[in-house]
């Protein structure tokens, strides 16, 4: 006897009602793409129900082989728990399954769980985890040959990960357009210039970074040293002007790889491998900054936000060190009076030796 065909549904891993329900509830049924988080239910004058639902419970990993981003790994009852669910609405439900070599397991479970955060202080709890960082992510670009080709692909490319690693909760609108341009331009200039067609770019909690290998290593003061005018020198001017400190860039590199760090200055702490928290600093920590910032075109050093004027010196004298190897320092520091000692007291421990900036911002 032939046995009868198995439909493909029968092999899928589907979720059961409940869990729908479970994973729209833990989001307040808001879609938990961080670029949109458009609500998925509401009212319908023609249904029956009188309530119009717009949203779909996506898979994490596929609940089929062949599936996108599908683990066989896991078993069928796993495949089918809300933990392997993410809410969406309906068109980015089907957009990260249509796009999953852009959208990650690791993103979209970060996606899962900072909507779910939002929906626990909406509520008025507590959250769980900073609601106002980016999402840790990583993708690979690999350009045409033609340049006007390449510039539609670095645009697009740039202004995906933007949205996709929680851009609008950490920059501001205008911040964001002259950061995008920015990385534009020191991506289109290691093109145009250096003939790199390879690009990786990564976020960390308040930094975005593209990378590259480059056998010039042409960095930030390189390109400043250029007549102005031109695209990559007007950028990062533009960023400067634009954002006021709430927003730099930075430049490294280490091995070849050269770096563009554009980091989020807030609340007087950056994640840019060029900068350091002094706050809560022993010795040893302070060394091994040192060491790793080599390669930085500038250095930046952020003192605590409640830091008092014996804790200047600290800064001051960590600031001297800095100088002392050659860098270039730029010190941010809470607006007022404690700044202003600030700069006098580097300016004191200093002495008219070595050149640094104060950025003063909240």
């Amino acid at each position: 006897m032939i046995p009868k065909a198995t439909k493909a549904t029968d092999t899928r891993d589907d979720f059961m009602d409940k869990t729908k329900i479970a994973l729209g509830s833990r989001v307040g049924y808001l879609c938990s793409n961080p670029n949109c988080q458009g609500a998925t239910v509401g009212p319908s004058e023609d249904r029956v129900t009188g309530i119009a639902r717009t949203g779909d419970a996506a898979h994490i990993t596929a609940a089929s082989p062949g599936g996108p981003r599908y683990d066989a790994e896991l078993t069928s009852s796993q495949r089918a728990d809300s933990a392997n669910g993410i809410w969406l609405c309906k068109p980015h439900a089907s957009l990260v399954d249509s796009n999953h070599s852009r959208y990650s397991v690791g993103l979209l479970h970060a996606w899962k769980n900072r909507a779910e955060d939002l929906a626990r202080i909406k509520q008025g709890g507590v959250g769980n985890s900073n609601t106002t960082t980016l999402f840790a992510h990583e993708q690979r670009l690999a350009t045409d040959d033609n340049e006007r080709a390449a510039k539609a692909q670095i645009t697009d490319w740039l202004s995906d990960f933007f949205d996709d690693v929680g851009a609008k909760q950490v920059f501001t609108h205008a911040d964001r357009l002259v950061a995008e341009n920015a990385l534009f331009e020191m991506i289109l200039n290691a093109h145009r210039h250096e003939g790199v067609r390879q690009f990786q770019i990564t976020s960390q909690p308040n930094t975005i970074s593209v990378g590259y290998t480059s056998s010039t290593q042409y960095g930030l003061v390189d390109l400043m040293a250029e007549s102005s005018g031109r695209g990559g020198v007007d950028a990062v001017e533009m960023l400067e002007d634009e954002t006021q400190g709430r927003v730099i860039l930075n430049f490294q590199s280490i091995d070849q790889i050269s770096r563009w760090i554009c980091s989020v200055v807030k609340l007087g702490y950056s994640d840019d491998p060029c900068a350091i928290n002094l706050h809560g600093k022993d010795e040893l920590q302070l060394q091994i900054f040192k060491t790793a910032c080599e390669g930085c075109a500038q250095v930046h050093v952020h003192g605590h936000l409640n830091d008092h004027s014996s804790d200047n010196w600290v800064t001051a004298r960590y600031v001297e060190e800095l100088i002392d190897e050659g860098h270039h320092v730029v010190v941010h520091s809470k607006p007022g009076p404690l700044a202003k000692h600030l700069r006098r007291t580097i300016e004191e421990v200093l002495k008219g030796r070595g050149d640094f900036e104060l950025s003063e911002h909240a």
